[in-house]
């Protein structure tokens, strides 16, 4: 099934014939169309671009002013309709507003949000938990740590006294050491 053939708007046509005119006017674009032939340029892209798209001038006409502003600023060579299209920025879509009109859509949307707000505090809790839960893990850990180098220098200590009491007593008595001792 083929679709009906629908005409550009004039506006359209309008706007891209001024977009054109801007980009002739830079005159570095490489390929570059002769001047003569802007009128029909500008219906060949009018097409491309209406076409399959429901285009309104009040929303779409500084779309296209930006779009070829982007053009002219950031290509070398002669853009193709598809380089317009690609380059219109994005249609701004207006947040449709919550209307609640009954007293029972009103107390439903309330429940609604009260259920939002305790589950965020459930989970605002429950990460409180989890932190504290981790801190105290963490806390274990460096305890631990700490007990095992106390231990650690202790013992290092001892084996220091017990060596420095044998040179001690080997400096005393040093029969003693020397095995030399009275049997």
């Amino acid at each position: 099934m083929k679709t009906k053939y629908t005409p550009p708007p004039p506006w359209l046509v309008d706007a891209i014939i001024t977009g054109l005119k801007t980009l002739i006017a830079l005159s570095s674009l490489e390929r570059t169309p002769a001047v003569d032939m802007i009128q029909h340029t500008a219906m060949v892209w009018a097409k491309a671009v209406n076409r399959g798209r429901q285009l309104e001038e009040e929303r779409d006409a500084p779309r296209i002013d930006e779009a070829f502003a982007v053009i002219a600023a950031t290509y070398r060579t002669w853009p193709l309709p598809i380089d317009l299209i690609e380059a219109l920025p994005p249609l701004e879509r207006p947040a449709k507003a919550l209307r609640l009109t009954s007293e029972e859509s009103i107390r439903s949307g309330q429940v609604a949000i009260r259920d939002i707000l305790e589950g965020i505090q459930k989970k605002h809790e429950e990460a409180q938990a989890a932190t504290a839960k981790a801190r105290l893990a963490n806390a274990d850990r460096e305890a631990a740590t700490r007990a095992e180098q106390q231990e650690s220098i202790r013992a290092e200590l001892d084996e220091r006294r017990r060596r420095r009491e044998a040179r001690e007593a080997q400096v005393s008595d040093p029969k003693a050491s020397s095995g030399e001792g009275g049997a």
